[in-house]
């Protein structure tokens, strides 16, 4: 069963006409959604929300972790082993080959050339080794090959060894499309089971008699606390970009004769401009396309409103 806070991720998405949740992390190591801000959801509902294939997880980056503040560390910065100062310096070491002195870098530099102190023939690649380098501490004068990595996390330092690898995710909505009867009928399953986790009295497949006396079969018919009901039905076409005429009409008798309080019109995939006319001068409230994501929640949003103006009045 999706939980309401599930439903509100989904509303939000669609309000703001994105498909993605990307995390941010800001100066502090703190991750966080910025489309999801206002609604109080953890990443653990999240997590849910791709156990219910509604949402799907992708790695974004792989970061290191505080073990104990649960925050993305900041840059390392390099210490003295020996004194923990970050008041260190790197030193590279040539070697002159002709005449086999060895000294730091900074030794053999003149005037932006390379001359060696000793004999004062110019370095080059041909008459040097570069020895690799190492380290000097201008605190404590400590000489090293590996100087120190630490990690700054609030009034605390780790190293390497002490931190954790952690995975940060985005999520995606789930492209999932309605193509079938089949694929309705999940859409309206999972309605029924929001709706009725939200303590709203709905019902599947309910029959009502028409004002003409004939029985008509609802896939969902919701009835408010104040005899204020709510119809949904749906109307699917899958030879055609958008809906044909004799299903429309045929489904738009249907609504006519229940004249139900409120009445919404699931059309899949889309209705042609005339038929839209046709739905709004008859109140009737049209949800089009064909993503069950968005169906689903342009239609819990249809039906908040409606029970929360209701019960207003």
């Amino acid at each position: 069963m999706i939980s309401a806070s599930i439903e509100d991720i989904i509303t939000k998405l669609v309000a703001n006409n994105v498909d993605s949740i990307i995390p941010t992390i800001d100066d502090e190591g703190n991750i966080s959604y910025p489309v999801l801000e206002g609604l109080s959801i953890p990443v653990e509902m999240l997590e849910d929300a791709v156990k219910d294939n509604i949402l799907e997880r992708h790695i974004y980056k792989r970061m290191l972790i505080c073990p104990i503040h649960v925050k993305v560390l900041s840059l390392p910065t390099l210490h003295c082993p020996q004194c923990k100062s970050n008041d260190i310096k790197k030193i590279n070491l040539i070697e002159h080959i002709t005449c086999g002195f060895i000294g730091e870098r900074d030794r053999f530099d003149s005037g932006g050339r390379l001359v060696c102190p000793s004999c004062d023939i110019q370095i080059t690649e041909k008459n040097s080794n570069m020895l690799g380098a190492w380290y000097t501490c201008n605190l404590c004068s400590a000489k090293f090959n590996a100087p120190l990595i630490l990690f700054q996390c609030n009034n605390h330092q780790l190293d390497i060894a002490m931190v954790d690898i952690k995975d940060i995710f985005y999520y995606t909505v789930r492209k999932g499309l309605i193509n079938n009867e089949y694929d309705v009928n999940e859409v309206f399953t999972t309605i029924y089971q929001i709706l009725e986790s939200k303590n709203i009295s709905v019902m599947k497949m309910h029959p009502i008699k028409g004002r003409s006396g004939v029985v008509h079969t609802v896939p969902l018919y919701i009835n408010d606390y104040r005899g204020n009901d709510i119809v949904i039905e749906y109307c699917i076409d899958n030879n055609d970009t958008n809906i044909s005429n004799n299903n429309f009409i045929q489904v738009i008798i249907k609504l006519i004769d229940l004249q139900a309080k409120h009445m919404i019109l699931i059309c899949i995939p889309k209705m042609r401009d005339e038929l839209r006319y046709m739905a709004a001068t008859n109140n009737i409230m049209v949800i089009e396309g064909n993503n069950k994501n968005v169906i689903i929640a342009n239609l819990l949003d249809i039906v908040n409103s409606k029970i929360l103006q209701n019960r207003r009045g």
